[in-house]
């Protein structure tokens, strides 16, 4: 049972990286917005 989830973004050359990793936990009680860039 995984107990962590890792986030990861893609490079500009085509790659992913891993930006973080998390308690699953805590990733399921929050909310989408947590973990994304704000919109310029």
């Amino acid at each position: 049972m995984a107990t962590a989830a890792t986030l990861h973004r893609l490079t500009a050359a085509g790659d992913y990286e891993t930006t973080t990793k998390l308690p699953l936990a805590w990733l399921l009680r929050s909310s989408p917005n947590d973990h994304l860039p704000a919109a310029a």
